[in-house]
């Protein structure tokens, strides 16, 4: 038999099946449309005090139990003001006011944009749970001593109604329908049908090893390592010149996201869902982290990353020099790291304590 044949013949037996199944699926009329569903809408409170405004917003607001909930918690500042977000500890709260049994919070992280922070919780129990009221504050920074609270906006009375899953109209348990006097139809050709499904199994099985024999495997697509991912993520960057625009805030987000994943990809590190302080801490607290960094690098990562949150979340503008100079630490940082490189000393490392 030539491979022509074999393959004409294979697509008649699986043609005629296909054939029989859609008939014997007309017949019986099982086909049913795809009930409509609308997605319940967000929950979302805000409050304003001054030069602050804090909104909170749950979805979906009516979850079923164990479905997970976004939480996010944003705030909007006058530029001008020359002030910094202080948030509230969502995990902790929430945790101590329903009961470990009763929620499970995910790790909670800075959105993406750094003007909030978001996470996820699950509720295990029906009914209306109230979440703790969550207090963000402004505050002017100071050289010396605590900072200045400038306003305080408090956002409360948050509910979510946990449903069940239920539906309302559900037959109770144990309830008996009425059973029909009808006169059964003749079964249905289970050992036929068990020896026509095996066929059709070993017949695509032969199919397929009979193509594979006559075509060459692919080859591999090649991974560039994470030191030639993040310089060219960086070099991209850089190219689009931004900070020349007065996108300065833009261009330290994406700097601070390059360099998060690199971390994350060459050293393992959780960078990108860790917040700077919980990041350092791990870096220069563990065995791992005092492994994986070294010290002068350590360093060079405390004073880029404290930059970048100036930046993000005190809006501290700087100019395109000091732009260009982050973004050179960067790709120096990268270069200093690449697997069998030999160590230098980064410049403007050591900076900070």
């Amino acid at each position: 038999m030539t491979r022509g044949t074999f393959i004409s013949l294979t697509f008649v037996l699986v043609a005629s099946l296909a054939l029989v199944s859609l008939a014997d699926d007309a017949a019986d009329g099982s086909a049913k449309s795809p009930a409509e569903t609308v997605a319940p809408a967000p929950l979302s409170l805000s409050a304003t005090n001054g030069p602050l405004r804090a909104q909170l917003v749950l979805d979906p607001a009516q979850p079923t139990i164990g479905a997970p909930i976004r939480l996010r918690l944003t705030a909007a500042l006058d530029p001008s003001a020359n002030l910094v977000v202080e948030w509230p500890n969502v995990s902790e709260l929430v945790t101590e006011a329903l009961g470990e049994l009763v929620v499970e919070v995910e790790s909670m992280r800075p959105t993406a944009d750094g003007r909030g922070v978001e996470g996820v919780i699950r509720l295990f129990d029906e009914g209306e749970h109230t979440l703790p009221p969550f207090a963000v504050r402004a505050v002017r920074p100071a050289s010396t001593g605590p900072s200045e609270l400038v306003a305080e906006v408090v956002i409360e009375g948050a509910i979510l109604a946990i449903d069940a899953g239920v539906p309302e109209d559900a037959e109770p348990v144990g309830a008996l329908a009425p059973l029909p006097l009808t006169v059964p139809e003749p079964p249905f050709p289970w050992m036929w049908a068990g020896v026509g499904a095996a066929a059709l199994v070993l017949l695509a099985a032969g199919v397929i090893a009979f193509a594979r024999r006559t075509r060459p495997a692919p080859p591999p697509v090649p991974v560039a390592p994470p030191h030639e991912r993040a310089l060219d993520a960086l070099r991209e960057l850089s190219a689009r010149g931004l900070p020349e625009r007065g996108e300065v805030e833009p261009y330290f987000v994406e700097l601070s996201e390059i360099l998060r994943r690199y971390l994350e990809d060459r050293f393992g590190l959780r960078a990108p869902e860790q917040t700077t302080e919980e990041f350092l801490a791990a870096v220069s607290h563990t065995d791992a982290g005092r492994r994986a960094i070294q010290a002068a690098h350590r360093d060079l990562l405390r004073d880029f990353l404290t930059r970048a949150d100036l930046v993000k979340f005190a809006r501290d503008m700087p100019g395109a020099d000091e732009c260009s100079i982050a973004g050179d630490g960067a790709e120096r940082f990268v270069l200093d790291t690449i697997p069998d490189a030999p160590a230098a000393r980064l410049p403007g490392a050591g900076g900070a304590s």
